[in-house]
């Protein structure tokens, strides 16, 4: 499909970018586009992408360093400087504790979402997010204020390395999508320069149509607890086996 796609468009494959989702598909990958008989494009995942053009920004100080152990650390300290958290490491040690570990967690993930956001729309991002997570409401005042420090920390990161991919200019992009669209990908492909070739592979099934010939041919079993409900589904796969339906 996407030597077709290229041929048509007379493509300079040798200066193209093939972004593939996950590290363990980059030699499937080459192997099977070396088989074309076509100049190899380059083809990455967004990370080892990001990292081939330059190392990442060192975290300063207090910034997110992404090693749970170092993070986790300077989370008890972030918080141990709060009168009120103070209190309650001395008051509750174990649910501080999981407090930490909710911190750590969420400016984690928070980082991480915030790479699929263009660098030039980012500051605008961050202070629509310190909106939302400021906004007053009764209950949850100890989550609303966990929250704030995960955000403000996160916030406070250093600048995400596959923003490089930004500055990028292929001659073509083509994304292979499994498992869902990846944010950053995408992100990357909607801020290329007019003109640029994009190609998305979707290799994800239809769902819908995976049941589409099933016809009124459907059961459905009611089970009291997990455990029963492993036992029923172990129970049908041997039915279906035994009935020569495979696979199941």
């Amino acid at each position: 499909m996407a030597l077709a796609w290229g041929r048509d468009l007379e493509l300079a494959w040798r200066d193209a970018i093939v972004l593939v989702p996950f590290a363990q598909h980059l030699p499937l990958a080459r192997r099977a586009w070396a088989s074309g008989g076509t100049w190899l494009p380059r083809i990455e995942t967004t990370q080892t992408l990001a990292r081939s053009l330059g190392p990442a920004e060192t975290p300063l100080g207090a910034q997110i360093s992404f090693d749970p152990a170092i993070d986790r650390l300077i989370v008890r300290r972030m918080l141990h400087a709060q009168g009120w958290a103070a209190a309650w490491a001395r008051s509750d040690a174990r649910a501080f504790d999981h407090a930490v570990g909710s911190v750590v967690t969420t400016a984690h993930a928070l980082v991480r979402a915030v790479a699929a956001v263009p660098p030039d729309r980012r500051a605008a991002h961050w202070e629509r997010g310190r909106a939302l997570v400021s906004a007053q409401a009764a209950p949850g005042a100890t989550e609303r204020a966990l929250a704030r420090v995960a955000f403000e920390w996160a916030a406070a990161s250093a600048v995400p390395a596959t923003d490089a991919l930004y500055r990028l200019r292929p001659s073509a992009w083509i994304v292979v999508q499994a498992g869902g669209p990846d944010a950053l990908s995408m992100s990357v492909l909607s801020e290329a320069p007019q003109g640029t070739p994009c190609l998305v592979v979707n290799s994800d099934p239809d769902i819908a149509a995976a049941f589409g010939d099933a016809g009124n041919d459907i059961s459905l079993a009611v089970c009291a607890d997990f455990e029963r409900e492993a036992q029923r589904t172990a129970a049908q796969v041997l039915t279906d086996l035994n009935a020569g339906a495979q696979p199941v």
